[in-house]
């Protein structure tokens, strides 16, 4: 049987001697980065449709959309460089970045 099927049929312990430790918190991060993500793009929708909503009414003031670009992209300069570092660590580590990498697809997948 191999790993996928170890998984599905809830032996994890033997789909864990299969693949490693790698893969599975590679699975968690991504399950868990994926429910954070939707909690995180649902309140940001929330937010940005009640500030446009509040404009539209004439309940605030005129919104500087070119400050909030500026600030989108000085974070965007600052993670750019932080997700090239964690690209050439994974890259150093490659046996356990590709396990941990595969776990990440298939967590963030389910």
């Amino acid at each position: 049987m191999d790993a996928i099927g170890m998984m599905q049929s809830g032996n994890l312990l033997g789909a864990f001697a299969y693949l490693g430790f790698s893969f599975f918190v590679g699975y968690s991060m991504g399950f868990a980065s994926k429910k954070v993500l939707m909690v995180a793009v649902f309140i940001m929708g929330v937010f940005f449709s009640g500030v446009l909503l509040l404009q539209y009414q004439g309940i605030i003031g005129g919104v500087d959309w070119n400050v909030m670009d500026d600030k989108y992209r000085g974070f965007m300069v600052w993670l750019m460089p932080t997700l090239q570092a964690f690209g050439a660590f994974a890259v150093a580590q490659i046996p356990t970045a590709v396990s941990g990498g595969a776990g990440l697809y298939m967590g963030f997948r389910k």
